[in-house]
Parts: C-alpha cells; structure tokens; sequence
C-alpha cells in the first residue's frame, strides 16, 4: 500500500511540477520567441518541450535504497525544479519589458 502511495505522490508532483514549467515557459515563448513571427504555444506545447528538453539534458544519480531515501531524492527535485521554475519567473518577465 506504501508503494501504491509514493507511485501515485510521483505521479501527481511530475504533473504539477510539468505544468507549472510549461506554463512559465509559454509565458517566455511569448516574451521572447514570438517578436520573431513565430506562433505562440499552448502551455501543453510548453510542457512537452520542457520535459523533451529535462529528458535530453538529465543526469542520472544515485538511485535510492530505501524508501525514505526515495521520497527524500523526489522531494528535493520537486523543490529544486519549483523553486528555479519560480526564480526565472520574474526574471524573464523584468527581462522582457527591455526586448
């Protein structure tokens, strides 16, 4: 039953975590990439380039042993991953009232 958890806690983070990304990558396509006659993007459009371009660029680590050590490793890349999503956020809005 603890494993049923933990699957469906991954599954539900990843979403959000993938939808909140593409989200502020779609914020920035329009910013940035839409000056230059491109078309802008869906935020589903956003998702799945985020998640092809965190698959291309990823770097395996450490797998975890136990399950402590697994929602320790899932939590610490669901922060990390919010948390840089939420800093680039104002950066590239600040950045786009310049382009």
């Amino acid at each position: 039953m603890k494993a049923i958890g933990w699957i469906t806690v991954t599954f539900i983070g990843l979403f959000v975590t993938s939808l909140y990304r593409g989200f502020v990558l779609s914020l920035c396509w329009v910013w940035f990439v839409v000056p230059f006659g491109t078309p802008a993007i869906s935020i589903a459009h956003a998702m799945g380039i985020s998640l092809v371009v965190g698959f291309l660029t990823s770097k395996s680590g450490k797998k975890p042993d136990t399950d402590d050590e697994f929602a320790e490793v899932l939590m610490r890349g669901l922060v990390q991953s919010t948390l840089f999503t939420t800093i680039v956020w104002p950066i590239a809005w600040a950045i786009s009232w310049f382009v």
